[in-house]
């Protein structure tokens, strides 16, 4: 009798294909992550918070499937301590990749504000062994982004397992019993496998 097959947890089911991220900001610069769907071209556009009139528009061509299509841009020239709004598009089909916001640093300790909050993140487990999510374990997710609005968050640190995945266990890399499955002649431990098999397996 054929072996049956264990159904797609809920994040295999609804992964992402498309996303952006900022990276490291300083005064005058910000390193925008991003990720595409398909290699092309993509417009980075980057304008201070309410002036259309200074929208900068940065061509970006995404072709590292090596990099599982994910690349990074340094934009230079901000002015400091201003809020500005970014979007990334692939220019065939105009097709939104993310926006978001950032604000750059003070440029020099005289213009630094009296309060500056800064949001230390850990561990948060959302879903069980069965990976299957929980409600009770979501509504936090659900709220931050409000938690970080209303207090006016300027950084947020995440200083828990953000790299790496070991729960559930059936899709962890860290598990023989699932790392059997990529038959590699290195080995079934991703101890033994070297740095480009694991981001591989990963990605």
């Amino acid at each position: 009798m054929p072996k049956k097959k264990k159904p797609r947890t809920h994040f295999e089911s609804r992964q992402m294909q498309r996303m952006t991220a900022v990276g490291a900001v300083t005064d005058t610069t910000v390193r925008i992550w991003l990720r595409s769907d398909v290699p092309g071209e993509v417009s980075v556009s980057v304008q201070p918070k309410g002036k259309p009139a200074l929208r900068r528009e940065i061509p970006l061509l995404v072709t590292d499937s090596d990099a599982d299509l994910t690349q990074t841009l340094l934009v230079n020239n901000l002015s400091p301590l201003t809020e500005y709004r970014y979007e990334v598009r692939r220019v065939a089909g105009n097709r939104l990749i993310g926006r978001g916001r950032l604000e750059t640093f003070p440029a020099s300790d005289s213009d630094t504000p009296e309060k500056v909050s800064i949001a230390l993140m850990s561990c948060h487990q959302p879903f069980g062994d069965d990976g299957k999510p929980s409600e009770k374990r979501l509504r936090l997710l659900k709220l931050t982004p409000d938690i970080l609005r209303e207090n006016e968050v300027k950084f947020i640190l995440l200083a828990g397992d953000q790299i790496y995945s070991d729960i559930p266990s059936d899709r962890s890399l860290f598990y023989r019993h699932y790392t059997q499955k990529w038959n590699l002649s290195s080995g079934d431990s991703i101890m033994d496998w070297g740095s480009p098999a694991i981001r591989g397996a990963f990605q």
